[in-house]
């Protein structure tokens, strides 16, 4: 629960370090898709998906 929390707090910030974290962060959360599927939907929300395929 705190992992979601910080990054929805780093999704808030610029988007820069969102992208930077979420490139990051992929790596560790392949395996769950829960979490990955939380992510993808804020981005898809601030329309950045683009940014990350």
């Amino acid at each position: 629960m705190k992992l979601i929390l910080y990054i929805y707090i780093l999704l808030l910030k610029t988007d820069l370090l969102t992208v930077i974290f979420i490139k990051y962060m992929q790596l560790y959360l392949n395996k769950t898709g829960v979490v990955q599927s939380y992510i993808y939907y804020h981005l898809y929300q601030k329309n950045e998906i683009p940014i990350l395929t």
